[in-house]
């Protein structure tokens, strides 16, 4: 992306800026949620799932453990070794628009079973306030 503004047909995007994730999340077929095939710790899944994106990863999530367990358990991420896994894995769901569909809606019930936090989190502190 910081190389040129033009999206164009590109069947693959690689988004290296800040403040953009959303919008091609949104755009696009299949999430691939960097971070996650270097030893970086993966970045948030939360944005892919609620929009209902498949989500491919690769094996480091330490940021993100809990919800990456969460996403992979109930159907909505995979977890990959490296970048042939997720070219395989891109592969596999492009040509497959039910296991899109189905990772997609599992990701979005997962993000809204799980709403709601930042209102509980206020709820803690203003009990601390009085």
């Amino acid at each position: 992306r910081s190389q040129t503004a033009a999206v164009g047909t590109a069947q693959v995007y690689l988004i290296d800026t800040l403040g953009e994730l959303l919008l091609f999340y949104a755009a696009s077929d299949i999430a691939f949620v960097g971070g996650s095939l270097v030893d970086i710790g993966g970045h948030n899944l939360l944005e892919p799932a609620a929009l209902g994106k498949p989500i491919l990863s690769g094996s480091n999530l330490r940021s993100c453990q809990d919800i990456a367990q969460a996403l992979q358990t109930g159907g909505a991420m995979t977890v990959l070794s490296n970048a042939a896994d997720l070219a395989e894995q891109v592969a596999q769901l492009n040509a497959d628009s039910a296991r899109r569909e189905q990772m997609g809606q599992a990701g979005q019930e997962f993000a809204r079973q799980n709403r709601g936090a930042l209102q509980r989190s206020l709820s803690l502190l203003e009990a601390l306030l009085d």
